[in-house]
């Protein structure tokens, strides 16, 4: 836990985030995941954080099963996002499967 979680300073532990997601999305994967439960639980910014989470889906996690994991547990039972919001991580819009 970081001085500005302590504190509960979320704009400031989302800079934090935001720095080292920066440095190397890879390499600090629960930072990834973190930094979307903070945007949407104590910022209460769920687009923000369904932006971010399906950004790490289709990007920097997607080869990650421990973040993939984690993004989706998440974002599916994160009761600050609308059930409209909480969909559609996995694919972006317009793209269909089989």
């Amino acid at each position: 836990m970081t001085e500005a979680s302590r504190r509960q300073d979320w704009e400031l532990a989302r800079r934090d985030l935001d720095a080292l997601v920066a440095i190397d999305p890879e390499r600090w994967w629960w930072e990834v995941v973190e930094r979307a439960n903070i945007t949407a639980r104590q910022l209460k910014r769920p687009i923000e954080a369904k932006a971010l989470a399906a950004q790490a889906i289709h990007g920097a996690s997607k080869d990650n099963p421990h973040a993939l994991i984690e993004l989706a547990t998440r974002c599916s039972t994160a009761r600050t996002l609308p059930a409209a919001t909480r969909c559609s991580l996995w694919r972006p819009r317009g793209v269909r499967t089989r």
